[in-house]
């Protein structure tokens, strides 16, 4: 008899586990279907903050972006003083008070020490096609990966472009004289946008833990190395080697993490993306770690008006 009541309760044991697994959240499949959703806004608002460390240029000042997005419009970006609207690849910005311009990124490459196509140091070299490009939901696609130069340089995918290149230049040097000239436009140009960095997101992670405090809830988890790759400087082009001849620059070694914190009302309100890559040059490794910030407001509420000046520009 005692035997039978163990059995049962064992099995009762047993079937409560199961019932409780059954139930148990799962982490990825929530965090993705998030996503999914905020993919479908047809507006909102955003703060961008990065931080990077290491490189050639070790730890540099954070910077931070201001941007607005609505469908089938341009998105609309402040960062300092520079005040820009971007439809396609087309990004039209002033500086201050000052005119509304289409900015050149061929034109501007040489003013961060970047090589041009087949230029000095250039040697005809580029991204595969379509590496690191973010295309968003609205008529204006997101931008990734740009092009980098150097061991450290570049512009980070995911996020700002590396300001390394700007500060190697000094005042008067380059075609467009002065290195930091058109930084704020260079950036904007290359800004990867939220819902371009959450874009299919479920395939882009791969460990996941959940937290819920306060009636949030928070994901924490892993990035697999494709999606870690996809967010690090692109270091391409050729360097100088021994005895006067060229190599070419090795692809860094690329891990990340990220965390996504939703509302009580489970909307998106935050998105954490932290890389660390590793380069060998030689004998040397250069390590750099960038962190991208992103904070959601005005879900749902936001509008865009382009400034009657600004739409010709578009079609030019």
């Amino acid at each position: 008899m005692l035997t039978l009541w163990f059995a049962l309760l064992v099995n009762a044991a047993l079937v409560q586990e199961d019932g409780a697994a059954a139930q148990a959240p799962d982490a990825k499949a929530e965090v993705t279907a998030a996503c999914e959703e905020f993919c479908k806004l047809p507006s909102y608002a955003f703060e961008l903050k990065v931080e990077t460390s290491g490189g050639r240029g070790g730890l540099r000042t954070p910077q931070a972006v201001v941007g607005r997005f609505q469908t089938e419009k341009p998105f609309h970006f402040v960062q300092g003083s520079v005040e820009a609207y971007r439809l396609g690849e087309t990004l039209v910005y002033r500086e201050g008070e000052g005119e509304w311009q289409v900015f050149d990124p061929e034109a501007a490459r040489g003013d961060f020490g970047q090589p041009r196509p087949g230029g000095p140091g250039g040697g005809g070299q580029g991204a595969e096609p379509g590496a690191g490009a973010g295309q968003g939901e609205g008529a204006a696609p997101g931008a990734g990966a740009g092009a980098g130069a150097g061991e450290g340089g570049g512009a980070a995918a995911g996020g700002l472009p590396g300001a390394e290149g700007a500060e190697r230049q000094g005042p008067g040097q380059g075609e467009r004289g002065g290195g930091r000239r058109n930084m704020g436009p260079f950036l904007l140009s290359r800004l990867k946008v939220p819902h371009d960095a959450l874009k299919d997101f479920g395939s882009q992670i791969a460990e996941v833990a959940r937290e819920e405090a306060e009636g949030k809830v928070t994901y924490k988890g892993t990035l697999t190395a494709q999606a870690a790759e996809a967010l690090t400087p692109q270091v391409r082009g050729l360097r100088p080697g021994g005895g006067g001849e060229t190599e070419q620059a090795p692809a860094p070694q690329a891990s990340g993490s990220f965390t996504i914190t939703l509302s009580d009302q489970g909307a998106v309100e935050s998105i954490v993306l932290e890389t660390h890559t590793s380069t060998t040059f030689g004998e040397r490794t250069v390590e750099r770690t960038q962190k991208n910030a992103y904070t959601i407001s005005n879900q749902g509420a936001v509008e865009i008006e382009v400034p009657a000046e600004v739409l010709p520009l578009f079609e030019l």
